[in-house]
């Protein structure tokens, strides 16, 4: 969660664009002092939101809950419902 609040704050106060964001959660994962949670969830949204036009958090829910064992995640967002294994609800 702390990730994809890091990203929104990037992106909607401080302007980044998806590049910069994109550089900047690879230097977290890439820094061994920060501890982070599912850091291979992490680096495969990251990568996923970097072939696609997905949204960081969208793709993180949907990276954690594959991790985690889940076949499909379930979502009232249609912006997701588009995402391999996304069933809109």
């Amino acid at each position: 969660m702390v990730l994809a609040e890091t990203v929104r704050v990037l992106d909607t106060v401080f302007g980044y664009g998806r590049t910069d964001i994109s550089t900047v959660i690879d230097a977290l994962l890439g820094n061994a002092a920060y501890l982070i949670d599912g850091r291979e969830a992490v680096a495969s949204a990251l990568a996923r939101c970097r072939a696609t036009n997905a949204d960081f958090a969208d793709r993180l829910i949907v990276a954690r809950n594959m991790t985690a064992g889940c076949k499909h995640t379930a979502s009232l967002d249609r912006a997701m419902q588009h995402l391999p294994s996304v069933v809109a609800v």
